[in-house]
Parts: C-alpha cells; structure tokens; sequence
C-alpha cells in the first residue's frame, strides 16, 4: 500500500500538486505552533537568537513553495515511509543538501546527499522514532539523542530545551556527524559505531583489533534498506 503511494506521488502530477499544498500547510502549521503557541527554546535566549530562529521558519516555508514537484514529492515518500513528520524529513534534506561535499575525503562513501539523508532518518528512527521530544536515560535529548556536553562541542550556549527542537537537534547532528566522518576518513560503519558509542571507545577498541560493532550499524543499514524509495532522481 505505501508503495503504490510512494508511486502516486512521484508519477502523478495532481497528486504532486497535493504534495505542495500539504507540504505549505504543514510548514505554516508548524510555524503558527512553534513560534505562537508552542514551546519555542529560543524565546528567552534574546532577540538575536529569536530572530534567527524566526527567519529559519520563514526559509523554511519558502523551500515548500518554491521548490520543485519532485524534490516535495521525494519529501512526502519519505515522510510516508519512515512515517515522520514531514517537517523532520524536509529539515533532513535541507541539511543533507547543504552539509555533503563530494570533494572531501570525509564524504567518499556518503558523497550523494540522497544516501545522507536515509542514514539520517534511519538514525532518527532507531534514536527516537520520528519522537522531537524523546530523552532517555543517559540523558540524550530529542531526534538524535544528543547528549548535552558532544551538542556543546558545537553550539557553547545550547540548552537542554533547545536540543528538543527539530532544526537545533538535526543541525548539531549533522556538524556532529561530518566531525566524525572526517575522524574516521570516511568510513560509514566506523563512524555509526562512534555515534552511539563514543568515538574514545571505538578508537580503543579498534587499537587492540577489537570489532566495536554492537549491532548498532546493522540496524541503521536494516532501517536504510527497508525504507528505500529506491528512485534517485532529484
């Protein structure tokens, strides 16, 4: 059933059309939400702050209506199929899109922003489930499971509350991500197994020629695989 959508969307051009006017709805929604009614970590944290974030929500509409039919159709498959919010899966590929440089060694093996982007969601799915608000009991905060000290290493003045918004979260996961990409030159697997175990243990396993693999990538791949459009054409 989720196929034969996924094919409506992508062939169809009404549905497209419907694709767009979801996708604006969703982002106007989230925006009213955010900013108007519902918790908005940024704002207490001063009008430079808030302003950015306020502008970031205005982009983010402008990418609804003005992108083409099929990147907000590749959006929409993906939302159906991990079943996130459409808000998630279209932060991910603006972040996808912006963080991949094919000319890096860091990005050999992820040098497609389309294979970023599924091992991003495929990680949300296996840290949270799509869950913006998810806190476990080693104290990861949000989409990601960011611990509070590694988000830190990249925004000094994050809070707690800020990690459970989605573009903070995905943001610092993507600088996060690239860190250990370059640290482990590339290596996809290698760098899984340092997100969820600490690339101080990984480091002293891999030095003793110990496999740090504990089934944590598998997942990731498992969740990539099945969730696989399997059409690569935006």
């Amino acid at each position: 059933m989720l196929n034969f959508i996924s094919r409506r969307f992508s062939t169809d051009v009404n549905w497209l059309r419907v694709g767009v006017v979801v996708m604006t709805l969703t982002a106007f929604l989230y925006t009213a939400f955010v900013v108007v009614l519902g918790p908005n970590p940024f704002r207490d944290s001063g009008d430079a702050a808030r302003a950015q974030y306020d502008e970031f929500l205005v982009e983010l509409e402008h990418l609804v209506i003005e992108t083409d039919y099929d990147r907000v159709s590749a959006i929409m498959d993906l939302s159906i199929e991990f079943h996130f919010d459409p808000t998630i899966v279209m932060l991910v590929d603006h972040y996808s899109r912006l963080n991949v440089d094919r000319e890096k060694l860091a990005w050999s093996i992820v040098k497609d922003h389309e294979v970023m982007t599924h091992v991003a969601l495929s990680l949300i799915k296996i840290e949270s489930n799509g869950n913006t608000f998810a806190k476990s009991n080693k104290n990861a905060y949000g989409l990601t499971q960011l611990l509070l000290p590694t988000a830190r290493d990249y925004d000094s003045d994050v809070t707690r509350a800020q990690l459970f918004d989605q573009e903070t979260n995905i943001r610092i996961f993507f600088m996060h991500f690239e860190r250990l990409l370059e640290h482990y030159e590339g290596n996809l697997t290698k760098v899984l197994h340092g997100w969820n175990r600490g690339e101080g243990t990984v480091d002293k396993l891999l030095a003793l020629n110990i496999d740090p693999a504990n089934g944590f990538s598998d997942a990731i791949y498992k969740v990539a695989l099945t969730n696989n459009r399997m059409r690569m054409s935006y």
